[in-house]
């Protein structure tokens, strides 16, 4: 997901975002082809608890996925896209240079030391054994989490509006994970799929 809002909603804390999908989770032809880790922006928008979230994760487009890197973020935590899929209608749209999303200021980038080759897999449906064992390694990951000092959380003020919700800039939850608006995250889904 994307967080675009943070906020509190009769006591529970959680995030407003659009779902990115990864590629078994969208209807294609078998001989499509895909980047190692593409992800595709989906329409779908919708509200989370933030007792879901897993951790966070940066995706980009595809010109900027091969030459540069986001600081801080671990290269199986970064994704790439470079297409919107509609899953209503099972539309695929390439999404142009221009409408991709500015990353979020407090994410900051730097030049790969080797530009990544651009690499095409094939779908899913012809080798599905290997999504289980990608799967399995991030949970495994997850269990090994190191405790560390934990930011506060930062209220945001919006000018004008009195909806009764508290928003939050910054919100962190055990793991420790800080969430801030314009991140990205991995979410628990139906059946221990991590959506992203």
């Amino acid at each position: 997901y994307m967080v675009e809002r943070l906020f509190e909603k009769n006591g529970t804390n959680n995030i407003w975002g659009g779902q990115f999908f990864r590629q078994r989770e969208t209807f294609h032809v078998p001989t499509r082809t895909f980047f190692e880790k593409e992800v595709m922006r989906g329409d779908l928008h919708s509200s989370i608890p933030i007792s879901s979230v897993l951790g966070k994760c940066y995706v980009m487009p595809v010109k900027d996925y091969q030459k540069f890197k986001p600081v801080g973020f671990e290269e199986k935590d970064i994704f790439v896209c470079e297409w919107r899929y509609t899953s209503k209608i099972r539309n695929w749209k390439k999404i142009k240079p221009t409408a991709f999303w500015e990353p979020p200021s407090h994410i900051k980038m730097a030049v790969r030391e080797k530009p990544l080759e651009p690499k095409r897999v094939a779908s899913v449906f012809k080798d599905r054994i290997e999504k289980h064992k990608e799967e399995i390694e991030e949970l495994e990951l997850l269990e090994k989490t190191v405790e560390e000092d934990i930011p506060g959380n930062l209220k945001w003020v919006k000018e004008g509006e009195d909806d009764g919700m508290v928003y939050w800039e910054q919100y962190t939850i055990p793991g420790p994970i800080t969430l801030r608006r314009g991140d990205h995250v991995l979410v628990r889904g139906e059946n221990n799929r991590n959506m992203i």
